[in-house]
Parts: C-alpha cells; sequence; structure tokens
C-alpha cells in the first residue's frame, strides 16, 4: 500500500471518528457500521482478485444484481449469503457479540500472516490470536516492570541504572573492568568481588 493510500485511508478514519463522536444516535452509527465495513471488505477484495461482480455472483451461485443490491446496500444480507460471499473470495466466515474488541489483519499483511502460520502449522486464526495474546501479555510485563521500577529521570527511564552504581561502588574501575566473557550490555548487573580471606 503506498503513502498516499494510507495518508487518505488515515484522514478517512479521523473524519469518521470526529462524526462519530458528534452524533446524536451512536447506536445508528454502531448498527450500521459492522455491515458497512463487511461491504468495503468485500469490494477491496474483490478488486484485488480482478473480480466483477458477475464473477463474484458466479462462484457464490447467485445472480450479479444481488451483489450489486449487497455492495449499494439495497438489501440486509443473510448469514447464508455472508457465509458464501467469505468463501467464495477465498476466506472463512467470522462474526462475534465483541465487535468493539476485535481487530482485522489488514489485506496487504495477510499473505504475510498466511505465511508465517503455515510455517508454524496452524490455522490462521490461531496463529493471529497468538499473536494477539503475546502482544497483551507483553503490554502487561511492560507495564508491570515499569510499576515497579523508580528511574532517575521520569522523562527517559534509564534500564542500565545497575551499571552505574556498580561503577560508583568501585566494581567497574580500571583494574576490574569487564573481560572477553563479560559484556557491560549483559543482562545481569555484575557482582563485586569479595575481598579474600
Amino acid at each position: 500500500m503506498n503513502a498516499e493510500k494510507l495518508k487518505e485511508e488515515q484522514l478517512t478514519r479521523e473524519l469518521f471518528d470526529q462524526q462519530y463522536l458528534e452524533a446524536d444516535d451512536r447506536e445508528e452509527i454502531d448498527f450500521w457500521e459492522p455491515l458497512a465495513k463487511i461491504i468495503m471488505e468485500s469490494i477491496e477484495l474483490r478488486d484485488a482478485k480482478n473480480m466483477t461482480q458477475a464473477d463474484l455472483a458466479k462462484k457464490m451461485r447467485t445472480r450479479q444484481s444481488v451483489i450489486s443490491r449487497f455492495e449499494n446496500m439495497g438489501r440486509l444480507p443473510s448469514y447464508k449469503f455472508f457465509t458464501k460471499l467469505s468463501m467464495a473470495l477465498g476466506h472463512t466466515p467470522g462474526m462475534t457479540l465483541y465487535g468493539d474488541y476485535m481487530a482485522v489483519v489488514p489485506l496487504e499483511k495477510q499473505a504475510w500472516v498466511k505465511e508465517r502460520a503455515d510455517k508454524e502449522r496452524m490455522p490462521t486464526k490461531r496463529f493471529v490470536q497468538n499473536l494477539l495474546d503475546g502482544s497483551l501479555v507483553s503490554s502487561d510485563a511492560i507495564k508491570q516492570e515499569d510499576a515497579t521500577t523508580k528511574y532517575d529521570s521520569p522523562a527517559k527511564p534509564n534500564r542500565l541504572s545497575w551499571l552505574d552504581s556498580a561503577d560508583e561502588k568501585g566494581v567497574l574501575s580500571e583494574s576490574k573492568a569487564p573481560g572477553k566473557e563479560e559484556s557491560l550490555y549483559s543482562s545481569t548487573p555484575p557482582q563485586p568481588q569479595q575481598a579474600a580471606a
């Protein structure tokens, strides 16, 4: 996806968000938005596959006019229609009651995700869920670490503060500087050497 298209999509999302926040009847928007998104996804995917409405209709075993009415919001589609549409476009259908917690992998990233899922020998759905779960776990771990760690500067955490305190205690003086086996960037702080008795 080129930068111009990304910028256009970002502006569209920002405009929609602003209109949503200013809307008197957000329930009406919440009702129609999922259908509008599915229509946009189907048009985008149909175009990416160089399919006409007639081509898609043939794969779904229906008429081109049915596809046209759907894409123009001329009728509310059934579950059976959604299922046939998804499968005709090379996907499996998915629904959830938790739409406000749902994310969709953008079309331009789907090939990458599919390739990685195949390499891991798992269904794409499970691979995506694992990515999300891993991201949430990492985010929780960072929050816990940040909550329990005190930093000298609130603007910029000093993750190597153990290095400064060790140097102040003379642990890293020139005579005891790390050798080839020891690194200043190791994940554990150097331990002070005890004097021989």
